[in-house]
């Protein structure tokens, strides 16, 4: 009897003491490669590339409380976007191909306009 929970004992330490081959974790899968690469701001905003995702973003939105802060702070429009780049330390995103941004003076806000 102890002869067999001795032979018993070892098989379980041998087992326990068994090197494993490490399990190699499963590589990523591949990510489709985008034509280009997504222009990313500072804020980490993707700066969207269609004119309809780009007149819904966060990225406008920024560039319009931007705005108002500058209409607040100045009680006047900036000359163009440039001075509220330089002004609100945010950079001027380019806008999707065949469109521009402006600062539209009635509605006092930053719009997307076909060139």
């Amino acid at each position: 009897m102890k002869f067999q929970l001795l032979i018993c004992a070892l098989l379980l330490v041998s087992a326990a003491c068994r090197k494993r081959q490490p399990v190699a974790p499963p590589p990523p899968p591949e990510a489709a490669s985008p034509a280009a690469p997504a222009q990313k701001l500072a804020t980490g905003h993707v700066v969207p590339t269609t004119v309809k995702e780009f007149e819904s973003s966060a990225v406008l939105a920024d560039l319009n409380k931007n705005l108002q802060i500058f209409l607040i702070q100045k009680q006047r429009l900036p000359a163009d976007l440039n001075e509220l780049a330089r002004d609100s330390g945010m950079p001027i995103p380019k806008p999707p191909p065949g469109t521009k941004l402006v600062i539209d003076v009635k509605a006092k806000a930053v719009k997307v306009v076909s060139q």
